[in-house]
């Protein structure tokens, strides 16, 4: 874990913001190694009506490809899922039988019917719960679908109430959309707060080679359940600035940063509010770890401790420009996902008013800086295209950019490594 802030000095007795770039970096795995914990995945396909045709025929694929990824010492189950829910393959064993009777069902599966999409990832959570009494699988729900929640519990907010719970128990949700009509907000949401990933498919041809990518990384966990906690001194409040499934409890702060791959690079961004209360010569801030499941990563507190000064030593400050970008970057994705999300559902003015109070903060953030100069730029375009219908296609894609850049994915969804991969 690195760690760089904004600004070494808070003016004293007045309130202020600063920022912390966090940059987290698992660890490689060891070459040593060839032995990986099991992983017991459960694949959960939507065949509602919509699904048929070139669809269906690439998710079936795309199970067929990425079940091939597992080892007999894993665990696999299949559901599919319309108004009613079939269990395609039962949680076994990840045998070559076992895989060859799931490649059998699957491709007598067919498109129908309406989408309970609750009912289909509720049952395929309870075929991936690790039957290992020790816990030490990895856990995930694989949830595809085209389409909108329409039977069964259809509740948002208990839907992603339902991804929370699930992955406090130890089972991680992600989420692939399909095509035009799914709700990208709702998906990516699910994935977030299920310690997951979330996937745009633009074409059902990107169907097998998304799978195959994310159960690869699934395979290829070396930290569980990673949190960043953050302790503030009194006066202090922490804020995260990407989207994070966060828990506060007094003056502390934990940070779901989900299952760490290999290698993986992992960006936040903290703001951290200071109520005024510190003294001229004092020093004051906030205390940093991170923990995971399995205690796999370094026991190593940081501290970063702002000095109260007078104002006009606070003005001539040298600022570190850097963190200001990152903070930028994560101000402007944040608002075009937010407008994104209005404008679907027809806000136009809405929309228009989240751009623009963006644009407002990123003025007084770093004034003269030509990279925040390009962020404002791009932005302002934006302004002016979400006061119309955006098409469902291009709108989704947006978003997939933009969550990306949030949660530190590359292009196509994958995780952020700072090594080559061999």
């Amino acid at each position: 874990m690195h760690i760089t802030t904004d600004r070494a000095f808070v003016p004293a007795a007045t309130r202020a913001v600063r920022y912390l770039h966090v940059k987290i970096s698992a660890p490689s795995k060891p070459a040593s190694s060839k032995v990986r914990p099991p992983a017991s995945v459960s694949i959960v396909l939507d065949r509602s009506g919509s699904m048929d045709g070139t669809k269906m025929a690439m998710a079936k694929a795309a199970a067929t490809h990425a079940l091939k990824l597992l080892d007999a010492t894993d665990s696999l189950g299949i559901v599919c899922y319309d108004e009613e829910v079939t269990t395609v393959l039962d949680r076994t064993r990840a045998t070559k039988e076992a895989k060859q009777l799931a490649f059998d069902r699957l491709s007598h599966i067919d498109a129908r019917g309406s989408t309970d999409l609750h009912a289909g990832w509720q049952r395929g959570a309870e075929l991936a719960k690790s039957p290992d009494a020790s816990q030490k699988a990895i856990s995930k729900v694989m949830l595809l679908t085209d389409g909108l929640a329409n039977h069964g519990v259809i509740d948002h907010d208990l839907l992603v109430a339902a991804a929370k719970r699930l992955r406090q128990a130890g089972i991680a949700t992600s989420t692939f959309g399909v095509g035009a009509d799914f709700d990208e907000d709702l998906l990516s949401r699910l994935a977030v707060e299920g310690g997951g990933h979330f996937y745009f498919i633009e074409r059902p041809q990107q169907i097998p080679d998304f799978f195959a990518s994310e159960l690869g990384e699934t395979l290829e966990i070396v930290a569980r359940d990673v949190a960043l906690e953050i302790t503030c001194d009194p006066g202090v409040e922490a804020m995260v600035l990407n989207d994070l499934p966060i828990e506060r409890e007094n003056d502390r702060l934990r940070v779901s940063v989900g299952d760490l791959v290999a290698d993986q690079d992992v960006s936040i961004v903290i703001a951290v509010a200071f109520k005024g209360m510190q003294q001229e010569g004092t020093r004051i801030g906030v205390e940093s770890r991170m923990v995971d499941r399995d205690g796999v990563l370094p026991e190593h507190v940081m501290t970063v401790r702002w000095d109260a000064v007078d104002a006009v030593t606070d003005q001539a400050q040298s600022v570190d420009r850097d963190v200001l970008v990152e903070v930028a970057m994560l101000v402007a994705v944040s608002a075009r996902r937010a407008a994104l999300a209005a404008n679907a559902k027809g806000k136009f003015e809405e929309a228009k008013r989240i751009i623009q109070a963006a644009l407002s903060d990123l003025r007084v953030l770093s004034p003269g800086d030509p990279r925040i100069a390009l962020i404002i730029d791009e932005l302002r375009r934006e302004e002016l295209e979400v006061v119309e219908a955006i098409s469902p296609m291009v709108r989704k894609a947006r978003h997939f950019d933009a969550y990306q850049a949030i949660y530190s994915r590359q292009a196509g969804g994958t995780a952020t490594r700072s090594k080559k991969q061999g």
